[in-house]
């Protein structure tokens, strides 16, 4: 079965606001000499904040598509939310089906999922492959920064944008679609801690490793996908590290094609990076093959390539690239 992205909603106008990272430091903890490594070495400007709270901005996206594609009222469905904060999810409350009930998806089915991170909105990609599912789903991203704790990164300042994917099996009629030709993920559960309860060779080991467990990632998935790295039209990463993302994108032939241009800007959008990324630059992009992928603690590696559904092929025998055999490691 070959899923197609239909179309991506994200924030409408006037709702998200760019808040300049100065402006942050105090209501985030950031103390100066992080503020000054965040602004010289990562390039970091600002950061998004959305003026409604988590139920009413995440709504938003989701009606949007209801709007745009009114036959998704008339049959089944699935409203996926994927999530990195597991203590932000209103577990007592039955949100997300009011969610879907105000949107008319009144026939579909809900969930929400976590424990992947920042790689989750990919990785909910390759679920809905697993799963078999032969119906439209939204995938649904976006959190807020409840508290400094969950709002900064080490290399990273976190904004709230929702987005929300929608695929289904096959494209919209009369438009040309992008196929998920391939996708693939990868855990290394050795890692699952959070870096602050890692033991301290663990947490050396995930710091000092990630920039080539994230290389050897992608490097191994081209060749699961029977790819080269120049058969790639464009890349669109995750808004993590725009130091490791450029030297990443440097030994791998990608420093003309690589998209990041609103890592400066917005901020690290959770797990909805790709999505919000993909809403700004597919409408506008000549290429023919674009390769996404994001990197979470768990930790958790996700990638996938879209292609322009003239040109989707099926699957291809798996041939071996790069130093790391990227699998899942047993649990």
């Amino acid at each position: 079965m070959t899923l197609f992205l239909q179309d991506i909603a994200t924030a409408p106008a006037g709702s998200m606001t760019l808040v300049p990272l100065a402006e942050l430091a105090e209501c985030r903890r950031i103390p100066s000499s992080k503020l000054r490594l965040l602004q010289r070495y990562f390039r970091l400007e600002s950061a998004a904040q959305h003026a409604d709270h988590q139920c009413d901005m995440l709504r938003q996206p989701v009606q949007q598509l209801a709007r745009r594609h009114p036959g998704l009222r008339d049959g089944p469905g699935l409203l996926l939310y994927v999530r990195t904060q597991t203590h932000a999810s209103h577990a007592a409350d039955d949100w997300l089906n009011d969610l879907a009930a105000e949107a008319g998806l009144h026939q579909w089915e809900v969930m929400a999922q976590s424990q992947t991170h920042c790689a989750g909105g990919l990785a909910a990609v390759d679920l809905l492959h697993r799963i078999g599912w032969r119906h439209p789903a939204i995938i649904l991203t976006g959190e807020k920064c409840f508290h400094p704790v969950t709002a900064n990164q080490s290399g990273a300042v976190l904004g709230e944008a929702p987005a929300a994917a929608l695929l289904a099996p096959q494209r919209v009629p009369g438009r040309p679609g992008w196929a998920v030709s391939h996708r693939h993920t990868m855990h290394l559960p050795r890692f699952h801690a959070n870096p602050d309860r890692m033991a301290p060779e663990l947490r050396k080991s995930w710091e000092k490793g990630f920039g080539g467990f994230l290389e050897d990632f992608l490097q191994d998935s081209l060749g699961r996908f029977g790819l080269a790295p120049e058969e790639i039209d464009l890349v669109v990463p995750y808004n993590l590290n725009l130091p490791l993302l450029e030297s990443l994108a440097q030994r791998m032939g990608w420093q003309n094609i690589t998209y990041t241009r609103s890592l400066a800007t917005v901020g690290h959008l959770f797990c909805a990076d790709v999505f919000y990324n993909l809403a700004q630059v597919l409408p506008e992009t000549q290429a023919r093959r674009v390769l996404c992928f994001a990197a979470g603690m768990g930790a958790t590696f996700s990638a996938l390539v879209l292609e322009k559904s003239e040109i989707a092929k099926p699957h291809v025998p798996i041939r071996q690239i790069g130093r790391m055999r990227a699998r899942t490691e047993p649990v």
